[in-house]
């Protein structure tokens, strides 16, 4: 997939570059205990890579970040009802970049489901 974003100068971004979520929807469980436990079992990805302007990051276990409980709202992509949720992924903050266009790739993939996903972003700070 590629996108083109317009931002203004001075903006930070948040890239989440690869995540496993468990949610009380998906039956993982119901308590923060239980859906970190799911996430520690299903975060096992084979790859993960993030390259800005041709450089590519290392060191990506530094931005593994397991979030606190969540409320899914109501209307969810799993169901009408609200329901609790915790993910573990990759996160990263992109300080401000300077006018122009900048090219951002971030791809990951948990290969006991199969997935795989990337994205391309061109990046227009104005």
């Amino acid at each position: 997939m590629t996108s083109t974003c317009y931002v203004p100068q001075g903006t930070f971004l948040v890239l989440l570059t690869l995540a496993f979520e468990c949610s009380e929807a998906e039956g993982n469980g119901s308590t923060l205990a239980e859906l970190t436990a799911c996430n520690e079992e299903n975060f096992e990805p084979n790859t993960a890579e993030v390259t800005f302007n041709g450089t590519t990051a290392s060191g990506l276990e530094d931005y593994i970040v397991t979030t606190s409980l969540v409320t899914l709202p109501a209307y969810n992509i799993f169901g009408a009802d609200p329901a609790l949720s915790v993910m573990k992924g990759y996160f990263m903050v992109l300080t401000p970049m300077s006018r122009g266009s900048h090219i951002l790739h971030a791809s990951g993939e948990f290969p006991a489901f199969p997935f795989q996903a990337g994205v391309t972003y061109t990046i227009v700070v104005r």
